[in-house]
């Protein structure tokens, strides 16, 4: 039985951390919502600093950019090689 008890004390413990709410934004960044802008095309975004009226406007009416992946490359080398 405590064998059972240590187990699912695990489990939530290591599911805890998924389980809140996840800030995107770094510590020194705030999150800026756009709900309020008209013909927003994105919900949130991240911002250090002051943040004007126009800038805002003009950052929630643009589509946010996806980024591609970046390939992992190694170079292999041999000893003899060289």
């Amino acid at each position: 039985m405590p064998k059972a008890v240590i187990l699912a004390l695990c489990l939530l413990i290591s599911s805890a951390s998924f389980a809140g709410t996840r800030s995107k934004c770094k510590k020194k960044y705030t999150k800026v919502s756009c709900a309020e802008v008209e013909g927003a095309k994105r919900q949130q975004f991240c911002w250090k600093g002051k943040l004007a009226d126009e800038k805002k406007e003009k950052i929630c009416k643009t589509k946010k950019k996806k980024r591609k992946a970046k390939k992992i490359t190694k170079k292999i080398t041999t000893k003899g090689s060289l």
